[in-house]
């Protein structure tokens, strides 16, 4: 999330339109080591960890808001796998 909002004024915002942007640019990124389109599972994973430091930091400073809190996770595609 730094790095998606490093050239932006201010540095990164704390909104929902923010978190919704970031959620848009990965789901279209393409992995490093895998030369592969990122997963909505990846994205859901991300968007998760950075709700979960959100709580944590409005845990000592209950005026924040967690923006990731009115975003919607990606709906995950399921694969039949057979063994």
């Amino acid at each position: 999330m730094l790095r998606f909002s490093a050239g932006r004024e201010g540095g990164p915002n704390e909104n929902a339109g923010e978190v919704e942007e970031y959620k848009a640019h990965r789901s279209k990124a393409i992995g490093k080591r895998t030369a592969r389109q990122i997963k909505p599972a990846t994205v859901n994973r991300e968007l998760a960890c950075l709700k979960a430091m959100f709580f944590h930091a409005i845990k000592n400073h209950p005026e924040l808001q967690n923006p990731v809190s009115a975003v919607e996770f990606l709906e995950r595609t399921t694969s039949n796998i057979e063994f």
